[in-house]
């Protein structure tokens, strides 16, 4: 029995990009991006919220400029957004380590209850995720990993959902949950989750397989119980609850769209270049997955279209 995994998702999502260019630049921005056929406007700092498909070029304390998306759908808007990233680069824009590329992602059809059990998964694959990033983003104030902050000792301990929400889970962290807090900040209404820990890049390809990513991670967690413990998940684990893995038992064979062979890929490759010596075990078994993945003769090229 064959089945096709494939990256389809139309939950919602959106983008910004920080960059090292300070507020003169900002018409250059604003102009920059209508031209690639963006609405977009120019403004000081401000929390962007509800501005549909417009974006928003504006000054940023930590950097100096940063690009907030409208909101985006599907993977036609993600090719489009990606694709822009070129031409900021060819237009003078540059960053540095302390830039971040942060990724707003949709739970308005999630319940409180599924948005805890979205924190405790976290938890459990804050060390998979930061491993596969640069040192400079490992540890950065404005995107810090509760893995350093929180004092947990004893991890294989049962913690329940709402317990770690309140006791653990905070803003401004790698994982970002004042946009959906009620209240949170004065800016509870997004109804979103925040990934903070991505570095910039003008590379389109890192965009689009880091949003893949992470809209696959909130569909897989909606569907999860919460995890018995907060201890870590491998990358085998991880790579399996998430449906990347071929089970060499199971009698379904696997045949991974172009989109999903990508993000496997880009996940193994990120893994392997930064990981340290937490998973050394691991890493035979990422070179074997990518040799795999690199010797298929049968990718479908085709799946109800184009694929990104």
């Amino acid at each position: 029995m064959n089945q096709i995994v494939k990256w389809k998702s139309q939950r919602r999502f959106g983008l910004e990009f920080e960059f090292r260019n300070g507020s003169s630049s900002l018409n250059t921005l604003q102009r920059t991006v209508q031209d690639a056929g963006f609405e977009c406007r120019r403004v000081n700092y401000e929390h962007t919220r509800n501005n549909g498909s417009e974006w928003c070029a504006k000054t940023d304390s930590s950097c100096g400029t940063e690009l907030a998306s409208g909101i985006l759908k599907g993977w036609r808007e993600l090719k489009l957004a990606a694709e822009l990233l070129p031409k900021l680069e060819e237009a003078g824009f540059y960053y540095e380590n302390n830039c971040g590329m942060h990724v707003h992602v949709e739970l308005a059809d999630y319940t409180s209850e599924q948005a805890k059990i979205l924190g405790m998964i976290w938890l459990k694959i804050e060390r998979f995720v930061m491993n596969g990033t640069p040192a400079s983003r490992q540890d950065n104030t404005y995107c810090r990993t509760i893995e350093r902050r929180s004092t947990r000792e004893e991890p294989n301990r049962h913690y329940s959902p709402d317990w770690v929400w309140t006791n653990i889970l905070g803003n401004r962290d790698a994982i970002n949950f004042a946009n959906y807090r009620p209240g949170s900040d004065g800016y509870g209404s997004r109804g979103t989750v925040e990934f903070r820990f991505g570095e910039m890049t003008f590379d389109p390809e890192v965009i689009k397989n880091r949003v893949r990513f992470l809209i696959w991670l909130v569909e897989i967690c909606k569907i999860l119980p919460a995890p018995d413990n907060l201890n870590w998940y491998g990358p085998k684990q991880i790579l399996k609850m998430f449906g990347l893995l071929q089970r060499p038992q199971s009698p379904i064979k696997l045949h991974y769209s172009p989109a999903v062979q990508s993000m496997r890929k880009w996940i193994l490759e990120r893994l392997i270049a930064f990981s340290a010596t937490v998973f050394a075990r691991d890493i035979e078994l990422c070179q074997r997955l990518l040799e795999e993945i690199n010797n298929e003769q049968q990718l479908l090229a085709e799946i109800e279209g184009e694929e990104l």
